[in-house]
């Protein structure tokens, strides 16, 4: 199992000002420093695609082939909805397809109050780790998510991960990622009554069906032509 080692700084996503927080950040709120996308086509190679930071740069190693696209909706609690895509151009279907997201945060920065556990989620695996860990895991073991958690040393990794059965040629991977003060999610909270809990879900518009729709709706029209002509 493998990363890339070359990485190619690009910016992926929506940056709106002042969503990323600093050390400046008032205490007790959410500090996010990063959202990830772990991506494995093949349950070989790994590559990710971070398009939130607390440098506001981002970068991503996932090939040319793959394009992502990356939006934010958080209000200024860091509450709110996260969307990421991947869209398959290689030419090619891949029917052992891995995406692990994570989100690396904190509450009220330094995180030493913090604490996190599963509340129920959505995925079809989960872990709670220091989020460098994960990503050394990930280098190591690929992604496969072990459903437990480890307390983390000062920011923790909250990993969503999803298995998908078959991405075709021109399809788009659709994942939305919901940050909430109520469950279910994976729950990251603190002494002081701050609770973050992290869910995702992903959808699958295929090709293959939006052309049956339009087969169908060409059929119909063609239909109700010969039929208006007869009855002229």
């Amino acid at each position: 199992m493998k990363i890339s080692s070359t990485f190619r700084t690009v910016r992926t996503g929506l940056y709106v000002s002042g969503l990323l927080l600093s050390s400046t950040s008032q205490a007790g709120l959410v500090d996010i420093f990063a959202f990830s996308s772990y991506f494995s086509p093949d349950n070989t190679n790994v590559y990710v695609d971070t398009p939130l930071d607390n440098y506001g740069i981002g970068y991503s190693d996932i090939p040319y082939e793959f394009v992502t696209s990356f939006t934010s909706a958080l209000d200024s609690d860091n509450y709110g909805t996260l969307q990421w895509q991947i869209k398959n151009n290689s030419g090619s279907s891949f029917t052992d397809v891995h995406i692990v997201g994570v989100l690396d945060a904190v509450i009220d920065f330094y995180g030493d109050d913090d604490y996190a556990y599963n509340a129920g989620n959505s995925a079809d695996s989960w872990e709670i780790n220091d989020s460098y860990d994960l990503s050394g895991n990930f280098y190591y073991y690929g992604l496969a998510l072990n459903n437990s958690v480890t307390p983390a040393f000062f920011s923790h990794g909250l990993a969503l991960g999803f298995n998908i059965d078959e991405f075709s040629h021109g399809s788009i991977l659709s994942f939305t990622y919901t940050l909430k003060d109520y469950g279910p999610g994976l729950h990251l909270t603190d002494n002081y009554y701050t609770d973050l809990y992290f869910d995702g879900t992903y959808q699958v518009p295929e090709p293959g069906s939006l052309l049956l729709f339009t087969t169908i709706l060409f059929g119909a029209s063609v239909s109700l032509r010969r039929r208006l002509k007869i009855n002229s």
